[in-house]
């Protein structure tokens, strides 16, 4: 069970989870002033992509060293890829967005 809880952060469930997550705890704090307090400071860093960034480091891509069976790692492997491809192609169209601007 532990290894499924895992692998629902990953892929696209997990950059949807983390999206939502982020978007939440932010809209949270700016309408009320309340910060979770969590380990996600990247939540609130002031750039969200620059943020994102940061959390998908320090959280998803380091899910597969916790994960206990191979069938796991498997699976973490692919979507793992998932992730890294979203992340190239945001990071891209942002840098270029930025650059028209």
């Amino acid at each position: 069970m532990q290894d499924a809880d895992r692998l629902d952060a990953l892929g696209a469930v997990g950059i949807f989870r983390a999206v939502f997550s982020m978007g939440a705890l932010r809209m949270l704090k700016y309408t009320t002033g309340i910060d979770k307090g969590s380990s996600k400071k990247t939540v609130y860093v002031e750039d969200p992509i620059e943020g994102f960034n940061e959390y998908m480091q320090y959280k998803p891509f380091t899910i597969p060293e916790k994960l206990n069976t191979d069938a796991s790692k498997r699976i973490a492997a692919e979507r793992l890829k998932i992730m890294r491809l979203y992340l190239e192609a945001l990071n891209l169209e942002t840098a270029i967005d930025a650059q028209r601007l």
